[in-house]
């Protein structure tokens, strides 16, 4: 299933001159690669496993590549050719609640050599099928976006590389999960004498009807093949019908489905910091 991204509507929190490079905010308009729940699970799961005590030498190679990445989508690298992520910091939220983030502060450098960094946070449902509710502020300053869809992003915050505060995570909300249960039961559906009669006359009308037919557009085909193959080909869906509608009008019992749709809601406090 595609996710809810908030990321595609980027903020502008500020404009940054880093030597002779400006930076300034990407235009509302602008989308980010699309961000999925699993990978969100699956970094903030990366970043917990790892556990490091200086970031960013205290992450396994595999982890590194993996927020890289996510940052790079987040922070709308694509739409700035020769910029890359060099160095990252994050933090993941406590697992164990309705909804898995993380927080992530990128050193990105751009090609003309200068640095600057972005910030944002991601959150996920942890269970399938669940909608996000609520919000998630990005701090320090701070931003609040609305959580929706299987997994939020927020608009990337920019800033100085030397002088920006790192970031911090604060979400709270319900993860909502709607079940569809199909269940089956047999009815009996007893039938009269009368009705088996009717039934029985209505089939046989059918049947004589299209043997009827059939035998006229044998008379019309005369010696095509082609035509008579269809004709018959007619007349053996005719009389497949007319069994089915009969079988089903003399049964004695019928297979009713019910669907139950159930709502279940897991409330989540998320917050995490990153260090420098």
């Amino acid at each position: 299933m595609r996710t809810s991204i908030m990321s595609r509507s980027v903020i502008a929190v500020a404009s940054i001159a880093i030597g002779s490079a400006a930076l300034t905010a990407s235009p509302a308009s602008a989308a980010a690669s699309e961000v999925t729940r699993a990978e969100v699970l699956g970094v903030a799961a990366a970043v917990r496993a790892d556990s490091p005590t200086s970031a960013p030498g205290g992450y396994s190679a595999g982890t590194m590549q993996a927020i890289k990445a996510l940052a790079g989508r987040a922070c709308l690298i694509e739409q700035h050719p020769g910029q890359v992520v060099y160095g990252v910091q994050a933090a993941a939220t406590e697992a164990g609640q309705g909804a898995d983030g993380l927080v992530v502060r990128a050193n990105i450098r751009n090609g003309e050599g200068s640095v600057y960094a972005c910030s944002f946070a991601a959150v996920a449902t942890v269970a399938g099928s669940s909608i996000l509710s609520g919000s998630v502020q990005l701090g320090p300053a701070p931003v609040s976006t609305a959580l929706s869809g299987e997994v939020t992003v927020t608009p990337p915050v920019y800033g100085d590389y030397s002088s920006s505060a790192f970031p911090t995570l604060q979400a709270a909300g319900q993860s909502v999960q709607t079940v569809k249960v199909v269940t089956s039961k047999k009815v009996s559906t007893p039938k009269s004498a009368k009705q088996k009669k009717y039934a029985k006359n209505k089939y046989t009308k059918r049947i004589k009807a299209a043997k009827k037919a059939y035998a006229k557009a044998l008379k019309k085909a005369g010696h095509s093949k082609t035509k008579k193959r269809s004709a018959k080909k007619s007349y053996s869906k005719k009389r497949a019908v007319a069994r089915a509608s009969y079988k089903k009008s003399i049964a004695t019992s019928k297979i009713v489905r019910k669907t139950t749709v159930t709502t279940s809601s897991s409330p989540f406090n998320l917050t995490a910091t990153t260090k420098p």
